[in-house]
């Protein structure tokens, strides 16, 4: 007896029927050949990590502020919070930041995320020649 599963291919239980598809013929219903896919959305009662809805900016101008980064990511979608990481011994700009968007569980602001690293990457950004928009869960580009 040969116990290799692999060839075997699941059958649709409703084609060994005979006279399944008699109502079909006519028009009165319509025979489905492939199943729905299911897409379901982030919720309170989901599992697993949350979608990302912040993204890391680096090649920043050090003469970038807050106000100006949240203007030009605003077009994005709704930014909660931008941070800045400074030089721990001047206190001037590195030209990274942290941008946040607003997510309130919907996924407006893992949209707003997307877009912003679809788009946003390597646009001029002010006095900044082209500034580098990625998602940075871990921390491992900074």
């Amino acid at each position: 007896m040969n116990c290799d599963n692999t060839s075997l291919t699941p059958r649709d239980p409703r084609q060994n029927a005979t006279s399944y598809e008699r109502n079909f013929l006519k028009g009165r219903y319509l025979y489905k050949k492939q199943l729905n896919v299911v897409e379901y959305r982030f919720d309170e009662h989901s599992v697993g990590p949350k979608p990302l809805t912040k993204v890391l900016v680096s090649r920043l101008s050090p003469l970038m502020t807050e106000t100006q980064i949240m203007t030009f990511f605003s077009v994005y979608g709704e930014v909660s919070s931008v941070e800045i990481e400074r030089c721990p011994t001047t206190g001037g700009s590195l030209g990274i930041a942290h941008v946040s968007f607003s997510n309130d569980f919907t996924d407006e602001g893992h949209a707003a995320a997307c877009l912003a690293v679809e788009k946003g990457n390597g646009r001029k950004m002010g006095a900044a020649e082209c500034v580098k928009v990625c998602f940075d869960p871990k921390g491992i580009f900074f």
